[in-house]
């Protein structure tokens, strides 16, 4: 059974924005969890991997947000920095979860984001303010440096990340591959899971190209639901953990 799927708007954390987003109410028994579906930069809360992992996520009673990022409502995405404008954005729809009510307001917090949206992510998880909020984060093409440039995006770790990270990586991701990101959690304070799509590169399209173009989307559709697959099976791990140790 689906449940709703509310349109809203709220205002970013510090009001300087309008952030579009759809919340998704729990479809199960509800439990006192909450996940935000972040896009990547290509992509629109309405991309059915977002629609997907929310609809799971409300299968599993947890209230779930997907939302976009202002730039696709102002159009201006060159002055979009992740860190700034990203975080603000994110912290917006953590006070929707926060000041609706008492029949949403989580006790544990999830974040799930793509490639900017896990930038985004991983931001707000390592703010000395939120840090001790999120319960969990996923993140699906994680970015360690630039596509043609090896500088890190991270030079010095995580630091102050608290919560549990799974990262879902294709073999080809041109922005960290396996053997980087390996390196990386292994640095990191915090339990981590790695899964690698064989095959693939950063949006789960094969690598190389197939000459058929609908074969090749069908095989890219495929992958994603393999990431929705892995990635829902960690989360309702992660929350029956959490569940328990509230007990």
């Amino acid at each position: 059974m689906e449940g709703e799927q509310i349109p809203l708007t709220f205002p970013s954390g510090t009001g300087e924005a309008e952030i579009q987003a759809v919340w998704h109410t729990p479809t199960s028994r509800a439990t006192n969890g909450a996940v935000i579906v972040l896009p990547g930069g290509g992509y629109t809360k309405d991309h059915w991997l977002n629609v997907e992992l929310c609809v799971g996520a409300a299968a599993l009673g947890l209230t779930a947000l997907r939302m976009d990022f202002r730039y696709k409502t102002t159009g201006d995405r060159a002055n979009f920095n992740p860190r700034i404008q990203g975080l603000d954005d994110v912290m917006g729809a953590y006070n929707f979860l926060q000041n609706f009510g008492r029949e949403i307001k989580p006790k544990r917090l999830y974040l799930i984001g793509k490639s900017l949206g896990g930038v985004v992510a991983l931001s707000f998880a390592i703010s000395e303010k939120y840090a001790s909020a999120v319960s969990g984060l996923a993140v699906f093409g994680m970015v360690l440096h630039g596509a043609e440039n090896p500088e890190r995006f991270w030079p010095e770790g995580l630091p102050g990340i608290k919560s549990p990270l799974l990262v879902v990586q294709g073999q080809y991701d041109q922005y960290a591959n396996p053997e980087e990101l390996q390196e990386f959690c292994n640095s990191l304070p915090i339990p981590s899971q790695i899964e690698i799509i064989n095959g693939v590169g950063h949006s789960y399209e094969p690598v190389p190209a197939l000459d058929n173009a609908e074969a090749h989307a069908d095989s890219q559709r495929q992958n994603m639901g393999r990431v929705v697959h892995i990635t829902l099976d960690w989360l309702e791990k992660q929350d029956s953990i959490r569940e328990e140790l509230r007990k």
